[in-house]
């Protein structure tokens, strides 16, 4: 692990701990987020997990349907974030 965590880090850290943490898990292709957004609510967000502030403006997390959560994922990934 790095000395910046990514928020799914954090999010394993604070459950291991046991507080409550809102559903989700990490996915390295498109496929995999929309598996993942089939367990979850009519509405999820996918976020590009990079250790920099300002995702959101940037773009990088995005709240859709649950069936576009795979081709949301396919379009962020491999992309640049705030350099």
């Amino acid at each position: 692990m790095t000395g910046q965590l990514l928020e799914h880090e954090g999010k394993r850290l604070i459950r291991e701990a046991g507080l409550p943490v809102p559903g989700g898990a990490l996915a390295t292709t498109a496929a995999q987020a929309q598996t993942i957004a089939a367990r979850l609510g009519p509405q999820v967000f996918v976020k590009a997990q990079v250790p920099v502030g300002g995702r959101g403006k940037a773009g990088a997390i995005r709240r859709v349907d649950r069936d576009r959560a795979g081709g949301t994922a396919a379009a962020l990934l491999g992309t640049v974030v705030r350099g």
